[in-house]
């Protein structure tokens, strides 16, 4: 199983910002609020949040492209709508321990579940991070 320094694994803090000058110019009325984003962040600390290569995929694509990525929001951490939801449009979250991507578990499982039709690429991998036999730092 890879660990989550193979599946190119990073923290991000979600943010919010004004839409820039260009933003406005290419899109009179600017209909959508802020702008959001996800900066990386070095630590778990800092982290609200982390993004990794999909583990099925990783295997089955034997690298990182045609991956795509998993991201989970981690609970107490995260403001609402900024990561995952589930099919009724609930925040996602998950506990996490840890003190780095090195020996970082979270739990529950991950199980990505798309509303049908299922875009193209996404695996709707069911898996775990650092828990139930998967050892710390990894996914599978």
């Amino acid at each position: 199983m890879p660990t989550l320094r193979e599946l190119e694994a990073y923290f991000t803090k979600y943010g919010e910002r004004p839409p820039n000058e260009e933003e406005l110019r290419l899109n009179p009325g600017w209909p959508w609020g802020p702008v959001k984003f996800y900066a990386h962040v070095a630590t778990l600390a800092e982290a609200d949040g982390v993004w990794f290569l999909c583990p099925k995929c990783f295997i089955a694509n034997k690298g990182a492209v045609g991956t795509h990525s998993v991201m989970a929001g981690f609970a107490g951490r995260c403001p609402p709508g900024s990561y995952t939801q589930d099919l009724d449009g609930n925040d996602t979250r998950w506990q996490v321990s840890g003190t780095g991507l090195d020996d970082l578990a979270l739990s529950p499982s991950i199980h990505l579940v798309c509303k049908p039709p299922v875009p193209s690429g996404v695996c709707q991998w069911h898996g775990f991070v650092g828990m139930s036999g998967v050892p710390p730092g990894s996914a599978a």
